[in-house]
């Protein structure tokens, strides 16, 4: 249901994972659907889209019981409950200089996965 990404961290540092369903632009709860007004920052070859681009408008949005999200950056796991009205999960996390797998996973109250997280950034904070 979910797959990993490799990153490669070129300072040693702590970097800032924020883990989310939809993208920062719409700012919509984990667990919830988008409420979409105005233009979302996505273009393709046809210009501009006021939807998000992974779907359309008439993309069937469904809402997902999300009770927390867990996140694996090489040997750290940390999983992090959260609320319904959370658009997001924070975690931040200490790197050596080194190269990593991620994985980000969003899970239910049984702590069973219900998908991997669509958005995953991640900054160097100190």
């Amino acid at each position: 249901m979910s797959g990993g990404w490799h990153i490669k961290t070129e300072k040693k540092g702590t970097y800032r994972f924020e883990v989310r369903r939809w993208p920062k632009e719409v700012d919509a709860p984990i667990a919830d659907i988008p409420s979409i007004e105005g233009n979302v920052d996505a273009w393709d070859s046809k210009g501009g889209k006021s939807y998000l681009i992974y779907g359309n408008e008439k993309a069937p949005f469904v809402a997902l019981p999300v009770a927390s999200v867990r996140l694996r950056v090489g040997d750290f796991e940390h999983l992090k409950t959260v609320n319904s009205g959370d658009a997001k999960a924070t975690f931040d996390v200490p790197l050596d200089r080194n190269e990593f797998t991620v994985t980000a996973e969003l899970l239910n109250s049984r702590n069973e996965v219900l998908a991997g997280a669509y958005y995953t950034y991640c900054s160097r904070i100190r």
